[in-house]
């Protein structure tokens, strides 16, 4: 686990099966695995594959800021201290399953750069950004669309 860099990391409340109480815990998102302790000093984590992981906003009782992570064998239900933390958390989950799209293809990385968040689709046609019509050239048979990550739109 120490050779990949995590795509994020940080403190996060887990809910136990058990009574359905709240345990704090330190998780690490490193490629497509998610990875929690007790704390961040921790030798020994938990793991989730995230292959085939939904991630979605949770509205869970009395409980701001939560959100559920799906996969075929758990589900994971987190809680954030903030809503921009919770937002963090979630962007990064659903990027590391777009990006092992992107890792398949001979993209230009110059592509994936700047204040574009691309994601794949199904659409077969020239791609273009939705918000500021910047094309994506060289790209008509994978589709890629833009979620239109840009400042002030």
């Amino acid at each position: 686990m120490r050779s990949k860099k995590s795509v994020k990391e940080g403190l996060l409340l887990k809910q136990t099966s058990s009574f359905q109480r709240w345990k704090r815990r330190y998780f690490k998102l490193r490629g497509r695995t998610l990875y929690y302790a007790k704390d961040a000093k921790s030798l020994i984590f938990d793991e989730v594959d995230l292959s085939d992981a939904s991630v979605a906003e949770s509205s869970t009782k009395n409980i701001n800021n939560s959100f559920t992570v799906i996969t075929p064998f758990r589900k994971l239900i987190l809680c954030a201290e903030n809503r921009k933390e919770m937002e963090d958390w979630i962007g990064a989950l659903k990027s590391v399953q777009k990006w092992e799209i992107h890792e398949a293809t001979q993209f230009n990385m110059e592509h994936f750069s700047g204040m574009h968040n691309w994601y794949a689709c199904s659409h077969a046609r020239p791609t273009f950004c939705n918000v500021c019509r910047e094309a994506l050239s060289g790209v008509t048979s994978h589709g890629l669309s833009c979620e239109g990550q840009h400042p002030g739109g």
